[in-house]
């Protein structure tokens, strides 16, 4: 079973027949690092990009009920690692779901500085991701966030959810970075096809899973990821 980087690594060579791949290259003014780690950093941005594209992955939802309004501020700085939200509450008696708005939108509808309780957000991406809030907080209120977190880079010491569950799409993904770097085209067609439809496959399971459980009259279940 692939379940650390270096048996992903060790998959990867065996696959495209290169152990000469793990080598990193001096080329001045710095040392290349070797293919094989180069095509596994590509999967994990390619990965996510896809994940995001496809409205996320039951495996990347996380939970987070520490952030907290402060009077008089339009906004709150979300989490690391996040990439997208699911759910946004307002936890106050009873809980109010804050429905989200564009930017131009947020600010149109609630001209008014007139403080209150947060009804609507727009979230602004950037280098520090913050959410803006309207009507701007009157008081403290404490949010309940269900978002996506990014995937994390892959290290000898640490993973992320889609590789611990689903390491075949790391090795497809893998292997068509291998595949362009020796301009393979072929051969990237080819484990793009497989790539492609382990995605799907991914999609279609994590959608019927949720659906199953609203069927049940069960809520979906959030799994929590500790970074």
């Amino acid at each position: 079973m692939i379940d650390t980087l270096a048996k992903l690594k060790s998959r990867l060579a065996y696959l495209a027949n290169r152990d000469d791949m793990f080598d990193s290259v001096s080329f001045s003014p710095a040392t290349i690092d070797g293919e094989i780690t180069v095509a596994i950093e590509n999967s994990t941005r390619t990965i996510s990009r896809d994940l995001a594209k496809r409205g996320g992955l039951g495996l990347q939802e996380v939970l987070d009920d520490t952030l907290v309004t402060v009077s008089g501020t339009e906004t709150v700085t979300l989490p690391t690692g996040f990439a997208g939200s699911k759910a946004f509450i307002r936890t106050s008696n009873p809980n109010v779901v804050l429905q989200p708005r564009d930017f131009v939108s947020l600010v149109n509808d609630f001209a008014s500085p007139t403080p209150g309780a947060p009804l609507v957000y727009s979230i602004v991406s950037g280098a520090t991701p913050k959410v803006y809030l309207r009507p701007i907080p009157d008081s403290a209120y404490t949010l309940r966030l269900v978002y996506w977190k990014a995937l994390v880079t892959l290290t000898d010491s640490v993973t992320n959810p889609l590789f611990d569950a689903h390491p075949d799409i790391y090795e497809a993904a893998g292997m068509v970075e291998i595949a362009l770097s020796v301009e393979d085209e072929a051969g990237a067609t080819r484990w793009r096809v497989v790539y492609e439809q382990k995605m799907n496959d991914l999609s279609q399971s994590d959608r019927n899973s949720q659906w199953a459980a609203a069927m049940s009259g069960a809520m979906p279940q959030v799994q929590i990821t500790i970074a």
